[in-house]
């Protein structure tokens, strides 16, 4: 299956009008793309030949495209940790984390990262999850699922990355702000990751 994303960039493939699109899925095109500077990518893939026929007809605006609920590809499903205080984020994730383990959630069945600013990702394999792959329903799922633990676990968890053709920074790929990598993290070492957080805001 030939598959496409949307990405945050204005020299890349298939670029026309305010959106750009390659034709990979996240994890593909995380191996190739420039580091050195910010870059965003749908964490999730659409099915190529449909997204560009509808692309063509609406002035490659993709506004309008998920009403359709189109089939999503994804390896992982993301949940981003921010808060105004670098301990909170952490605590907000070691929370996360636990309520993962709990549920029986192998510890190789998922990801945190370093944003490279004040936050944190854990990235979740969609093993984890009772979801058919490709999915029409991930995105409403997947939100779902962190509201219920939000409820659950009294922390904050960023909704957006379950809006339709929401973009998603690329691992080790510089913050436009710190100039620092989003970067993967053990959460068994608070004081180092409070540390490199606290850095980066000094940035």
């Amino acid at each position: 299956m030939e598959l496409a994303s949307n990405v945050a960039r204005r020299d890349t493939f298939n670029r026309k009008g305010r959106n750009a699109f390659v034709p990979y899925g996240f994890l593909d095109y995380s191996k190739f793309c420039e580091k050195l500077i910010p870059q965003f990518c749908s964490w999730y893939a659409y099915e190529q030949k449909p997204l560009y026929d509808f692309l063509v007809e609406n002035s490659w605006s993709i506004k309008g495209y998920h009403q359709a609920k189109p089939l999503l590809y994804f390896e992982f499903i993301p949940f981003d940790f921010d808060a105004d205080e670098v301990h909170v984020a952490l605590e907000h994730t070691q929370k996360f984390v636990e309520f993962l383990l709990s549920l029986g959630v192998p510890r190789t069945h998922f990801k945190v990262w370093l944003s490279g600013s004040k936050g944190f990702h854990v990235e979740v394999d969609r093993s984890v999850f009772d979801l058919a792959h490709p999915s029409a329903d991930v995105l409403r799922r997947a939100r779902a699922f962190a509201e219920r633990a939000m409820r659950a676990l009294s922390i904050k968890v960023d909704l957006s990355l379950y809006s339709s053709a929401r973009l998603y920074r690329v691992p080790n790929s510089k913050h436009a702000k710190t100039g620092l990598d989003r970067k993967s993290t053990r959460l068994n070492s608070s004081h180092r990751c409070i540390s490199y957080a606290v850095f980066c805001l000094k940035k």
